[in-house]
C-alpha cells in the first residue's frame, strides 16, 4: 500500500509538472502576465524624497531581517537552474504563478528553466489543509526534510501561515565521498570532501546554494488576495532563502503582503525594492563574508538609478 501511495504521489507531481509547465511556456510566449500596474507600483516604490540616511538604515535593516543565514553567516541562492512546479491551483492560476516566477527569475539573473524539460526543485502546492499536506510530505519523503532540525521541522508543520516554506541548501564547493576516490573505503555515505579553501577572513570557503524549496500555500488564508500579488510573493519566496515569518518591516516590499497593518494598502506586486534585492542577491559574491552589506549597497545604487 505504501509503495502504491508513493507511486501515486510521484505521478501526481509529474502530471502536474508536465501539464502546467507546458501550458505556462505557451502562455509566456503569447501574452505573459504584466507586473503590477504603474499606478499601484507608485504607492509602494521608494522615492527620492526619503533622505539618504533613512534609506540606508532601511536597507541595512532589510538585509538583516529578511534573508536566512546558513551557519550564521552565509546567504544562499540558486546556482543550478530553478525548475518550478505548481499544484493545487486552477490551471489559469497555476500558469500565472509559473510564468511570473520565470519572469522574475530572469529579471534578477537567477538561473531558470522554462520549457518543463527538467526535474522539479521548487514545489508550490496550494491546499485547504496545509498541516495535513505537510505531514503527508514528511511521512512520504522524509529525506527531503532531513537537513533541518527537529524543532525547525515542528515549526514548519505546526505554525499557521499563509505561505510556509522549507528550503534545502548545501555547500556549493564540496564533493562527497560517493563521487570521490574515497568511495567504497568504509567512510559514511555522502560525507563532505573539501577540495578548495582560501586563506582569508574576508572570503567564505563554504558558500551555500539552494537545491530545493517546498512552498505550501494555505488557500483559505490567501483567499481574497489578488492572484498577481500572491504570485509575486511566491516568486520572491522561491528565489531567495528567507527567514520564517520575514517581512519587509518599514521597507516597501511584497513581503508585507500578509502583514500590512489593518487599514493600510498592501503592495499589489513586486516592488522596485524587491527587484533590487533579488538583483543584488544574484550579482554579489556568495564568497564575500560581507555579502549582506554588499547587497545593501547594490540595492541603493539600483534604487537611486530608478529615481533619476
Amino acid at each position: 500500500m505504501a509503495d502504491g501511495i508513493d507511486l501515486c504521489w510521484r505521478l501526481l507531481w509529474r502530471a502536474a509538472a508536465g501539464a502546467l509547465l507546458l501550458a505556462a511556456t505557451s502562455a509566456a510566449a503569447a501574452t505573459p502576465p504584466a507586473p503590477a500596474s504603474p499606478s499601484s507600483q507608485k504607492e509602494v516604490v521608494v522615492t527620492g524624497q526619503a533622505p539618504k540616511a533613512v534609506r540606508e538604515r532601511q536597507l541595512q535593516a532589510f538585509v538583516k531581517r529578511v534573508p536566512a543565514l546558513n551557519n550564521g553567516q552565509a546567504l544562499a541562492r540558486w546556482v543550478t537552474p530553478v525548475c518550478p512546479l505548481v499544484a493545487g491551483m486552477t490551471q489559469e492560476q497555476g500558469e500565472y504563478v509559473l510564468v511570473r516566477l520565470i519572469q522574475v527569475a530572469r529579471a534578477a539573473g537567477a538561473p531558470v528553466i522554462d520549457d518543463g524539460n527538467c526535474t522539479a526543485n521548487v514545489y508550490i502546492v496550494a491546499t485547504a489543509n496545509p498541516e495535513g499536506m505537510v505531514k503527508a510530505m514528511v511521512r512520504r519523503s522524509p529525506s527531503i526534510f532531513a537537513r533541518g532540525g527537529v524543532e525547525e521541522l515542528r515549526r514548519f508543520e505546526q505554525t499557521p501561515r499563509p505561505v510556509r516554506v522549507w528550503y534545502n541548501a548545501e555547500l556549493d564547493r564540496l564533493t562527497t565521498s560517493s563521487d570521490s576516490p574515497f568511495e567504497g573505503m568504509g567512510l559514511p555515505k555522502n560525507i563532505p570532501v573539501i577540495h578548495h579553501a582560501v586563506p582569508s577572513r574576508l572570503v567564505s570557503n563554504s558558500p551555500y546554494a539552494l537545491v530545493s524549496a517546498i512552498i505550501v500555500v494555505d488557500s483559505a488564508r490567501v483567499a481574497g488576495t489578488k492572484v498577481g500579488a500572491v504570485a509575486d510573493y511566491l516568486a520572491m519566496t522561491a528565489l531567495a532563502q528567507l527567514r520564517p515569518d520575514s517581512d519587509g518591516g518599514d521597507a516597501p516590499s511584497i513581503l508585507n503582503l500578509f502583514t500590512s497593518p489593518q487599514g493600510s494598502q498592501p503592495p499589489d506586486g513586486l516592488t522596485a525594492w524587491d527587484a533590487a534585492f533579488l538583483n543584488a542577491l544574484y550579482h554579489t559574491s556568495l564568497e564575500d563574508l560581507q555579502q549582506a552589506s554588499a547587497i545593501a549597497a547594490h540595492m541603493d545604487r539600483e534604487l537611486s538609478r530608478g529615481e533619476r
